[in-house]
């Protein structure tokens, strides 16, 4: 958090700071995408944890199809 502070302070980055959205993770980053609308703080770990989990819940659900 301090670095993320000090990073925000000397006005390296304008972000927004966040709190990540895997539900088991929770750490603080600081958003600087353009929109601001990241919502992990890494997609190499946290990111790919809830896309992997969203993939497989989405293969186990019977298509609407048949």
């Amino acid at each position: 958090m301090a670095t993320l502070g000090a990073h925000h302070k000397d006005g390296e980055g304008d972000g927004v700071i966040k709190r990540c959205e895997q539900h088991t993770c929770g750490g603080l980053f600081l958003d600087t995408s353009r929109g601001r609308r990241r919502r992990w703080c890494s997609m190499a770990t946290c990111g790919n944890k809830v896309k992997k989990a969203n993939l497989k819940s989405h293969l186990k659900t019977p298509s609407a199809n048949g």
